[in-house]
């Protein structure tokens, strides 16, 4: 569902490099599967460019942008749904949507599916009809980069009045299956957030950045200064780096993670089998001896099981989850968390448990 990734305790710091966009406005912003960083402008899509910089791709006027791959996405000024391929040439969809808010292009069976964020809904589409559709009313929506979104359980996330909500559901093409869950919760103004695909998510205030974890605990910091509304942060999943769009100068900067030492510390795979019936397996790599704890934890960040706890040598390991709590209780159908601890880092990941 979710790929294999390492999360060693980590940092991000600025690169000392900001592109100045030329526009007296940005709507939208998001990267293609090169990583390239594309933006819509009242009357124009255009693509920043390592070495030319801003580049304009062509004269469209539209709402929302989204990237599958090469694929450009639009949403007009009517709500249309608009396809541009590469050399600019435009074919309309039949599908209309009121104001939206923003579009996520994702796929599932290699076909490109849709969802859009209108003003108290969520729909999710396909390229000629909206198949599926929800009652929300939130600011912004994220998904998980790399995820799986054919499989159940597999999660999204949104913004509303300056609360993170993770959704859990049995099968996307139908969204009136998926429950929310409370996971972040500030006084503050949130600014915009984003997703990477260890499910780790970052926050994006006035004056600084905050990073999660996929339990809602609090990982690190980064201060900032002037960002104001309509600002964007972006995950950049090719890269593994941030991209902010500061509305209040009109520059994109790029903040890159710093990790202490070399190599992958900690490797966290997959469960197996998963979704869970009475047991998995739960395997980790080592490349150095480390005293850790691997703990299962329910949705709400709840700790339900300490599995391992102790040193441990390099190399491969396995511990098997009979699917039960401290006192030997079956635990319920559900969504959960298995994170493993050192002093040298922390991976989570995420299981399912079904019978």
């Amino acid at each position: 569902m979710i790929r294999e990734r390492l999360i060693n305790k980590e940092v991000y710091e600025k690169i000392n490099r900001a592109v100045s966009i030329f526009a007296q406005q940005v709507l939208d912003l998001t990267t293609d599967s090169s990583g390239e960083i594309w933006y819509l402008a009242p009357s124009s899509i255009s693509k920043i460019d390592e070495g030319k910089g801003v580049v304009a791709f062509g004269k469209v006027s539209g709402k929302c942008l989204a990237i599958l791959g090469q694929d450009i996405y639009l949403l007009d000024q009517e709500g249309r749904l608009v396809f541009i391929d590469s050399e600019g040439k435009q074919e309309k969809s039949t599908l209309i949507f009121n104001n939206p808010r923003q579009m996520v292009v994702f796929t599932i069976d290699e076909k490109p599916m849709f969802l859009v964020l209108e003003p108290g809904d969520l729909n999710l589409a396909n390229d000629d009809k909206i198949v599926s559709s929800i009652l929300l009313n939130a600011e912004r929506i994220a998904l998980v980069p790399g995820a799986d979104y054919g499989e159940p359980q597999t999660p999204f996330f949104t913004l509303s009045n300056n609360q993170i909500k993770i959704w859990h559901g049995d099968d996307i093409n139908n969204l009136e299956s998926y429950k929310e869950q409370l996971l972040f919760n500030s006084s503050d103004q949130i600014l915009d957030f984003s997703v990477d695909g260890a499910v780790n998510l970052y926050i994006l205030f006035p004056d600084s950045m905050v990073v999660l974890d996929s339990t809602g605990t609090r990982k690190s910091r980064i201060g900032l200064e002037n960002i104001g509304p309509g600002s964007r942060l972006i995950f950049n999943s090719r890269t593994g780096n941030l991209l902010l769009f500061n509305a209040n100068e009109n520059v994109v900067e790029t903040f890159s993670r710093v990790k202490p030492g070399e190599g992958e510390l900690i490797v966290l795979k997959k469960n197996y089998p998963n979704p869970v019936d009475d047991y998995t397996e739960i395997e980790f790599i080592l490349s150095q001896p480390l005293n850790l704890t691997l703990t299962i934890y329910n949705l709400i960040g709840e700790p339900v099981k300490v599995l391992a706890r102790g040193n441990f040598s390099e190399g491969r390991h396995k511990v098997i989850w009979h699917a039960e709590d401290e006192r030997g209780n079956l635990m319920p159908n559900g969504v959960y968390f298995y994170r493993l601890e050192s002093e040298k880092g922390v991976a989570i990941r995420q299981l399912v448990i079904l019978r």
